[in-house]
């Protein structure tokens, strides 16, 4: 996840009364550290300096982002517990989105999305891993159709035009959001929204 995401996500767990957090990202500038005890980490999984295993190890959007993806699946299952579970939130082109709009599907993200799993993949790739996919939840929204439907009309995300940018000035109707939206949470119940969160435990 962005930087920001991964802060707001962690720090809510830590007002929350949790302590064993871990927060990496070998993006940023420098180590971040927060008042109530927080710290986000400049570095990678790799470069953890933590010998403790993790109930839970999450990849937020991040994932399809990594170039050695077995090897850090193998890592991170070398760091869970025995009965903990590696998270992996992404798009997927097991997706109606991707069958309908193909190259235009805004979870292509090329070049800095640089694998994108299908259902089958993923699971192959996990087993590689000394890991078992367990669950798959989809969680996609409305930006499936908002952003495939403004790249069919070479429309970028961040433009004047966009809908993320300018709602007032978009090609869509209000209307048509909330059926975005409608649609979305069909897909998800369907199985065939454009992202889910896959959930790997340790095989045995």
């Amino acid at each position: 996840m962005s930087a920001a995401g991964l802060v707001g996500l962690l720090y809510g767990l830590r007002e929350a009364g949790y302590t064993r957090l871990a927060g990496i990202d070998a993006y940023l500038p420098a180590d971040i550290c927060y008042p109530n005890g927080l710290t986000i980490q400049r570095r990678s999984l790799a470069e953890l300096d933590d010998a403790r295993q993790w109930d839970l190890i999450m990849f937020n959007h991040s994932f399809e982002h990594m170039d050695d993806q077995e090897e850090v699946l193998r890592l991170a299952a070398s760091l869970l517990t025995s009965d903990g579970v590696c998270l992996l939130r992404m798009p997927t082109v097991s997706s109606y989105a991707w069958r309908t709009y193909g190259v235009h599907w805004v979870g292509v993200d090329a070049p800095r999305h640089l694998y994108i799993h299908s259902l089958e993949s993923i699971t192959l790739l996990a087993e590689r891993a000394g890991l078992v996919l367990v669950e798959t939840r989809y969680d996609s929204f409305e930006l499936q159709f908002i952003g495939s439907e403004q790249y069919q009309r070479d429309i970028p995300l961040l433009s004047q035009q966009s809908y993320l940018r300018n709602p007032q000035n978009a090609i869509f109707s209000p209307e048509q959001i909330e059926e975005f939206r409608r649609r979305s949470a069909r897909l998800n119940a369907l199985r065939q929204g454009d992202s889910a969160a896959f959930y790997l435990r340790k095989a045995f």
